[in-house]
């Protein structure tokens, strides 16, 4: 009898699990970085937080997050940006997309006065070549505040 009921539980607990997943499937897909926000310097040791503006494919894409690859090259500091966005499959009456804008969050700034940034922001790709919109930011000190002077 124990085997009996041994036997049933494994094969009631084995239908019970379907690798068939009707689920929604999800699909990821970078957007088109339109524009970014950003400052004429930085600062050693600031974080940094800025707009940046992304067009998807079409309103049925929401945004996913950002993906950031970093490359170090001697003082200059390659920060390559893609703004990734997410589609349900079963979504399928979808309008023409508009322009989004989301904040790249908590840049953490560790180079010296003679160190430069260059924000690489994806725009697409032609003849299956990846194509940039290349914004440099060099890291300086914050010029001195004068007092003002009196006549």
């Amino acid at each position: 009898m124990k085997r009996l009921l041994l036997i049933l539980a494994c094969i009631f607990t084995l239908t019970g699990c379907s690798i068939d997943d009707d689920g929604a499937s999800l699909s990821l897909s970078l957007a088109e970085i339109t524009d970014a926000e950003m400052p004429e310097y930085f600062e050693t040791g600031e974080v940094y937080s800025f707009p940046i503006s992304y067009l998807p494919d079409n309103a049925c894409e929401q945004f996913y997050g950002f993906d950031i690859d970093r490359e170090i090259n001697g003082n200059v500091r390659h920060i390559y940006v893609f703004a990734v966005t997410a589609r349900y499959a079963d979504r399928t009456n979808c309008d023409d997309a508009t322009e989004q804008e989301r904040d790249l969050r908590d840049i953490v700034i560790t180079g010296d006065e003679n160190t430069e940034y260059v924000f690489h922001f994806w725009t697409g790709e032609e003849n299956d070549e990846a194509q940039y919109l290349e914004i440099t930011v060099p890291v300086g000190e914050p010029e001195e505040t004068q007092e003002p002077t009196q006549e």
